[in-house]
């Protein structure tokens, strides 16, 4: 295959390389905002490393290369996520984490489920948080009117 470059080396340069992890559309920051009107940031950032998880990974069978199999990245049926991983991983603290959530909640993104869970050593752990994402609404934030033009 021949690639006819840019001339522009930073641009050129990320050509091949693929990019994983979070991502943010830029509707969004319209979306999801304080109560002075600013992107209210901690959420947005919170709801994209939600996203992140819920989107699947795809596997081609062994028998038909033709048919692609989705696989989830978490183990339940609802992604297990605590405040203490939101807060190492996004640098947020636990009271930045919890008001996101709710406002992510509040806009009707995510609920907040929490369970009892036995490991598998017998050991009950209470208030396990998990996260149930709505697509349907994510979709509406995401794919505006405006995008629709």
């Amino acid at each position: 295959m021949k690639v006819i470059k840019t001339g522009v080396e930073s641009v050129d340069d990320l050509y091949d390389i693929e990019f994983t992890g979070n991502m943010i559309p830029h509707s969004w920051y319209a979306a999801i905002q304080t109560e002075n009107s600013r992107p209210d940031l901690a959420a947005i950032v919170i709801l994209a490393e939600i996203l992140y998880w819920h989107r699947p990974t795809m596997e081609r069978t062994a028998d038909d290369a033709a048919v692609i199999v989705l696989k989830k990245k978490f183990h339940a049926d609802l992604l297990q996520m605590s405040y203490a991983q939101i807060e190492k991983k996004l640098f947020l603290s636990k009271a930045q984490s919890r008001r996101a959530l709710e406002k992510l909640e509040n806009l009707g993104l995510i609920e907040r489920c929490l369970r009892t869970v036995v490991t598998e050593s017998g050991n009950k752990l209470g208030n396990v948080m998990y996260i149930k994402l709505f697509t349907q609404r994510l979709l509406e934030v995401t794919f505006t009117d405006a995008d629709h033009c």
